[in-house]
């Protein structure tokens, strides 16, 4: 099972949103977004939570959010999300908790809202002792946290009933877009090894993966106009690896003018790489469209098409794994 972890920003709501539309992926039985809300807007979250819950795609929801604009969040966004949810009877989505810094609320919370099939997100390595009195509990179904091996073999000493979910920050993170080109110093920059573990998952004694998909676990706000236009499509090495592949514009001199060209010259080198490959997907389809038809469609939509594409081909090797 793949989990991945997005934030509530605009561009990844979006995404879900367009993955939970008819077609773009056979089911859902295999994806289970994690949500991690930012921004205190109940209509735009709300549009993202109805489209996965109407077309039954699974998803945790951080219920204790203390980034963006939730700071000083008491339990509010919790209150409200369990209100609106209850007009869907059966509703498919996991009540998902931070502990690494705000691990006394989630406890009030998980006890005050009589909560169970709970999932706890220790984004560092978590000392399982603090949190010892909720996985006693038996409240907790899902703890995602990096690997670590201590902590697998304390939760088989322990005996718990727990889905053990590893996360891991994969997508190489450079200070400018120029860093990710081709250098005497790295000659394979452009192309990188992003991640094994859904052929490994499992073997390594874990319930599912998760990741950042193609962002990092620093929150970053948005920016001006790059330089160079980078676009980030991940595919499939020849020993059935994931690996990142980073388009890169190459009319860069003029500073922050002409984005559509720039825009243009990186599609075009994402159209022929993927021109004749098996793991080109309809996201990858939407990229080109809007490079044929000329239309620069701005950062955050590059962001979006690169996240619904990484998310479509893991949910096809998941199904091609399973069939064997």
């Amino acid at each position: 099972m793949y989990y991945p972890y997005l934030r509530g920003k605009q561009f990844e709501l979006l995404a879900l949103r367009e993955l939970s539309r008819n077609g773009a992926l056979p089911d859902y039985s295999r994806i289970c977004p994690i949500v991690e809300p930012l921004k205190d807007d109940s209509s735009t979250n709300q549009n993202a939570f109805s489209a996965m819950l109407d077309c039954g795609m699974r998803f945790a929801l951080v219920l204790n959010p203390f980034r963006g604009e939730f700071r000083r969040d008491t339990g509010k966004f919790a209150q409200d999300f369990l209100n609106y949810v209850q007009k869907y009877q059966h509703a498919s989505w996991i009540p998902a908790f931070l502990i690494d810094s705000n691990v006394d609320l989630a406890k009030r919370l998980i006890r005050k809202l009589n909560l169970e099939g709970v999932m706890l997100i220790a984004q560092e390595d978590v000392d399982l002792e603090k949190i010892r009195d909720l996985l006693d509990s038996g409240v907790v179904k899902y703890l995602v946290s990096p690997e670590s091996k201590m902590n697998m073999r304390k939760i088989q000493r322990m005996h718990l009933n727990l889905d053990l979910i590893r996360i891991d920050d994969k997508f190489p993170q450079v200070k400018r877009n120029n860093d990710y080109r081709n250098t005497k110093e790295s000659p394979n920059n452009e192309d990188q090894l992003f991640s094994e573990e859904y052929i490994f998952y499992k073997e390594d004694r874990y319930a599912g993966f998760s990741d950042y998909t193609l962002l990092t676990k620093d929150l970053a706000d948005g920016g001006a106009l790059p330089y160079v236009v980078a676009i980030h499509l991940t595919y499939v090495g020849k020993d059935a690896e994931i690996r990142v592949r980073h388009f890169l514009s190459d009319s860069n001199s003029n500073g922050r003018e002409n984005i559509q060209k720039k825009f243009a010259e990186a599609a075009e080198k994402a159209k022929k790489f993927f021109a004749k490959r098996w793991d080109r997907t309809a996201s990858v389809d939407e990229l080109v469209q809007f490079m044929e038809d000329g239309h620069y469609p701005g950062l955050g939509s590059i962001k979006k098409i690169s996240i619904k594409h990484h998310i479509q081909l893991v949910d096809h090797l998941l199904r091609e794994d399973d069939g064997r």
